[in-house]
């Protein structure tokens, strides 16, 4: 049997969002590589960058568009 510790199972508990080793690449050009993040509930929160960083591609992926 696998046994999750308490804490673990509090931490599952108060995350609405996790992303892991996410990567985009569009041909040669890596748009995002091995991006985690992981978003607690009640939360609001914003991901911030320079022009072409992969904030766009990023929230894509996450979305599923």
């Amino acid at each position: 049997m696998n046994f999750t510790p308490a804490s673990q199972e509090i931490k599952a508990a108060s995350v609405q969002l996790s992303v892991a080793g996410v990567s985009k690449r569009f041909g040669g050009v890596t748009a995002v590589e091995n991006v985690s993040i992981e978003i607690p509930k009640g939360r609001v929160l914003s991901i911030i960058g320079p022009n072409g960083a992969g904030k766009t591609s990023l929230l894509n992926m996450i979305s599923g568009f």
